[in-house]
């Protein structure tokens, strides 16, 4: 015990005679430590917020929905695990009147548990289940502009008279999982659209029954059972990562870039503690040396330096952890809101052990070549001016490269991406070795100046540069270091930055416009210019049915069930000259503006891939009783309909369609207020 009093003391007072280098490599490994455990902490606090978010956005883990007849109870408590809680939603569209006003509106119908997941945000505030449970409404701030109405307004809505408009419902949930609203979105309790008589039979409601699994249930999974299970029901099954695609691609990529910036950061990092504390172990030198003079034994001082890194390392780490929490909680707190959806702080075991463990291993790595080297060289040559520290021995150098090992596994087990596991353990060691053997060159190269150079003023500075182990040499290489891996995080970020957004709409349309007539466009363009509005986006329109697959009858072609709705129903075909601004094709090439050859189409890739076809196959169309057959000539990636545009999964080329009766759909976006007047004047047009 009084050995290890001794020990204690002598490490403290070896840290308290290099308080400098203290510091330095406290900062340094209370940096990469920090960085670690922010990005830790933000990619569980992104994904786990997203997560319930996207519940929140669905409705709930699952939905069920069906189209005329809900699911009855006995039939949802057949389908869903014990445990799981339902709400359920009717969805239907009516006119809103007001005087002389009327508006279609998207009516919704919620039951006494709706929502499962999320808030709903109403103006004035008030709870929203109270607020329908009196028979009241809420409605989107557009139904009020284009009524003229205030909240406590009284409306008629269908066949619903006298219905107070409570509130402005200014959030959603699950505004997502819905249809497209072909208006104003309006909710009432269902028990009041019930007694309505807009359910009865023949009624066109769409119904949701939103689910809430049990804990430890995996929506996935249970949503895969129900379809395999019940193939060909009357309902379709959706999950949360089936409504949000983009937003889990996004997460992701965003997780991997800053996983690599977390690892460059903490490369750097634990290139300073590198650096800093062999200067440490070089001024320890004369002070070991004079303990192993007078008769100090290896076991009283090897104890002291490892005590010495410990009271080094550990309070680094600790600040490190908490600078970490920190780094994400203030964030979080201040601008939160500004995200898509709200961001809450979560945290596992493993968010705050890996980073500490890491740091630990790897700065314990770095300094115990040079500490065992100060501990066991002897005084003769500690004393030297120009002491070599190299030397560690064999063992000591193989522990350091097994500790640096077992950091980079734990490192690589929490990379997002196989690809970042690559560059994690073979990036930084490989540009460590490339900028070391380019200062060793620069070592050799004013080696060789000073043998030739007489001038006084220049030879002390190329004896610095060409002295073996000299401290300009690693200054080279951790400067070269540092600029790189800064150039690389860079680039990849600029990337990433490109590529969010090109993901996002330069403009999201607010209206769209269907059934314009020929002869309404150039009317309908000046009404929008009038009232301050953007056309987005317009095109020709003609329904269609596919009737022939590459020379096979669809009845006898087999078709893949994801892209079966594409042959049940009329579609929507259009006709481009020029590809649209922003499409990729990912086979074949786009016609010229001016082809009047043969009927050219472009398809969508899924739907090519579902019905097995590619560039050169054929489709066939009944066009109003008219057969035409088109070639592919290319194939677009797969249409994300979550963006908000005009879409189409087929695009004709010129000379096929012009002289069908056809009309145009718009997508146009206004002001809250000028889209009201926008409206009136439509109607009145």
């Amino acid at each position: 015990m009084n050995r290890l009093a001794v020990a204690f003391t002598l490490a403290l007072r070896g840290l308290r005679g290099s308080r400098r280098h203290v510091l330095l490599v406290t900062l340094a490994l209370t940096l990469a430590v920090a960085v670690s455990t922010a990005v830790s902490v933000a990619s569980r606090s992104v994904l786990e917020s997203a997560r319930t978010s996207a519940r929140a956005m669905l409705g709930g883990d699952l939905l069920l929905e069906t189209t005329g007849l809900p699911l009855s109870g006995a039939e949802l408590r057949g389908l869903l695990p014990p445990g799981s809680r339902t709400a359920t939603i009717a969805n239907l569209h009516t006119f809103a009147r007001s005087g002389d006003r009327r508006v279609t509106v998207s009516l919704e119908g919620v039951d006494g548990n709706w929502p499962l997941f999320g808030a709903v945000a109403l103006d004035p505030p008030g709870d929203v289940r109270a607020v329908l449970a009196r028979g009241a409404a809420v409605a989107e701030e557009t139904l009020f502009l284009r009524l003229g109405a205030e909240p406590g307004a009284r409306v008629a809505l269908g066949t619903l008279s006298e219905v107070e408009l409570a509130a402005v419902l200014r959030r959603q949930p699950d505004r997502l999982a819905g249809e497209l609203a072909l208006g104003p979105r309006v909710l009432v309790s269902l028990a009041r659209l019930r007694e309505s008589g807009l359910l009865a039979p023949g009624s066109f409601v769409r119904w949701r029954h939103a689910v809430r699994l049990p804990p430890g249930s995996d929506p996935r999974a249970v949503a895969a059972e129900l379809r395999a299970r019940e193939e060909g029901a009357r309902f379709r099954v959706r999950t949360a990562d089936e409504l949000l695609p983009r937003i889990a691609r996004i997460t992701e990529r965003i997780g991997a870039f800053l996983s690599l910036a977390a690892l460059a950061l903490f490369a750097v990092g634990i290139l300073a503690v590198l650096l800093v504390g062999r200067a440490h172990a070089v001024r320890r030198r004369g002070e070991v040396a004079v303990m192993r003079a007078v008769g100090a034994e290896m076991a009283l001082l090897a104890p002291a330096l490892a005590l010495e890194v410990a009271l080094l390392l550990l309070p680094a780490v600790l600040l490190g952890l908490g600078a970490g929490v920190v780094l994400v909680a203030v964030p979080a707190a201040l601008f939160g809101h500004l995200l898509p959806f709200p961001l809450a702080l979560h945290m596992a075991p493993s968010d705050l052990l890996v980073p500490a463990a890491v740091g630990l291993l790897a700065a314990g790595a770095v300094l115990l070549p040079a500490v065992v080297t100060v501990a066991r060289t002897p005084p003769s040559v500690l004393f030297r001016r120009a002491a070599d520290l190299r030397g560690a021995g064999p063992v000591p150098l193989t522990l350091a490269a097994l500790l640096l090992a077992v950091a980079a596994a734990l490192v690589a087990l929490r990379l997002p991406e196989p690809r970042l596991v690559v560059v994690a353990l073979a990036g930084p060691p490989a540009a460590f070795a490339i900028f070391l053997l380019a200062a060793l060159g620069v070592r050799t190269g004013a080696a060789w100046l000073l043998s030739r150079v007489s001038d006084a003023r220049l030879r002390p500075g190329l004896r610095a540069l060409a002295t073996p182990g000299g401290g300009p040499t690693a200054v080279l290489v951790a400067v070269a270091f540092t600029v790189a891996l800064a150039g690389a995080v860079g680039g990849v970020e600029g990337r990433l930055r490109e590529e969010l957004l090109a993901a996002l709409p330069e403009r999201a349309a607010s209206l769209f416009l269907v059934d314009i007539q020929p002869d309404q466009r150039e009317r309908l363009q000046g009404l929008v210019q009038a009232h301050n509005g953007v056309l987005l986006q317009e095109a020709p329109v003609v329904r269609a049915r596919v009737v022939e697959i590459a020379g096979v009858p669809v009845e006898r072609r087999e078709v893949a069930p994801d892209v079966l709705w594409t042959v049940r129903a009329d579609r929507a075909l259009t006709w481009m000259a020029t590809p649209p601004p922003d499409v990729r094709l990912v086979a074949g090439s786009w016609w010229p503006s001016d082809w009047r050859g043969e009927p050219l189409v472009s398809i969508e890739e899924r739907v090519a891939r579902g019905y097995g076809v590619w560039v050169g196959d054929t489709i066939g169309f009944n066009v109003l009783g008219r057969r035409i057959t088109a070639r592919i000539a290319n194939v677009r990636e797969r249409v994300d309909w979550t963006r908000g545009r005009i879409d189409f999964v087929f695009v004709l080329s010129p000379g096929v369609l012009e002289a069908a009766p056809h009309v145009h759909i718009a997508a146009t976006d206004f002001a809250p207020r000028d889209e009201a007047a926008f409206l009136l004047a439509l109607s009145r047009e």
